[in-house]
């Protein structure tokens, strides 16, 4: 059996950063890559600078992120890094309470859950809003995917050369919000493809799996405002394991038709073909980065 390889280019894609939980999970893996960073010397740092204006495709200033002296090491605790981003952030957002916006680590999911909250309860459109690569990082474009590249090139670098037992939790707690994004941003996109693949093949040969636990269906989180359309098990459609139920059948070109099906969805480089590519970017970074902890 085999299962045909459907998409082998990488798109570049401009705006398919994540909203929602995924999204505030984003905003937790920038900020453990900010104190990745402030092990680099202060020149070599790159990530708490913000363009301040952005002209025909490059920046003409940057600013470095300010106001920032009480987290670890004496930069930029949770809550000031985000009021620096801005993006609905604005004025001192208690984000992460108390004394717990100063610790240098910081539960994920609770962290994403309390990020996702607040813009719930304190912005005018209520949604995690996107965000511009160089609205965080010095050099960075617009490009996500490229940004997510050199991410993961900056945290993988500063790994080989300032990597430490006593700094190590550092990359574990990075390598650990990357896998919770990747599971985040699957189970977002499961029901689209579930209900995709369903149209295409029949939804008596379609076959599906759990991909993780979604918060927005747990009992501590039924306070937050959870959006309707995020309260679902957070499922995928497993393409081997369907093409292996239609051959066991005898269907004939089980592997030309998955693969037909496929393509359809994201042969088409709309936003299923977006979505897919910055899920196999993450999923290169994660891969990437997985030897920093060795």
């Amino acid at each position: 059996m085999r299962l045909s390889v459907l998409i082998t280019a990488l798109y570049l894609v401009v705006g398919a950063v994540a909203g929602g939980y995924q999204g505030a999970l984003e905003r937790v893996m920038l900020y453990y890559a900010y104190q990745i960073d402030g092990l680099n010397p202060e020149e070599r740092r790159s990530i708490g600078w913000r363009c301040m204006e952005w002209n025909d495709g490059a920046c003409d200033r940057w600013r470095q992120f300010t106001n920032c002296d009480t987290g670890p090491g004496g930069r930029c605790n949770f809550n000031q890094f985000f009021r620096n981003m801005g993006y609905g952030v604005n004025g001192n957002p208690e984000i992460v309470p108390g004394d717990d916006q100063n610790a240098r680590t910081l539960d994920i999911e609770k962290t994403a859950v309390a990020y996702y909250d607040y813009v719930r309860r304190n912005t005018d459109a209520g949604r995690v809003p996107n965000y511009v690569p160089y609205h965080v990082m010095k050099n960075a474009g617009i490009d996500y995917n490229a940004f997510i590249g050199k991410l993961g090139d900056l945290v993988q670098q500063t790994a080989n050369s300032k990597k430490t037992p006593s700094n190590a939790w550092m990359f574990d707690e990075f390598h650990k919000t990357v896998k919770a994004i990747n599971v985040a941003r699957a189970g977002d996109h499961g029901p689209f493809a579930i209900t995709e693949a369903n149209s295409k093949l029949g939804n008596q040969w379609v076959v599906t799996r759990n991909v993780g636990s979604n918060p927005a269906l747990k009992p501590e989180y039924k306070n937050v405002d959870w959006f309707d359309n995020t309260k679902k098990p957070w499922s995928e459609v497993d393409w081997a394991a369907t093409q292996a139920k239609m051959e066991r059948a005898g269907i004939k070109d089980a592997d030309q038709k998955v693969t037909a099906a496929r393509n359809a969805i994201y042969g088409n480089g709309g936003e299923a073909a977006n979505h897919l590519a910055v899920m196999q970017s993450f999923q290169n970074m994660e891969t990437k980065i997985t030897n920093c902890k060795r």
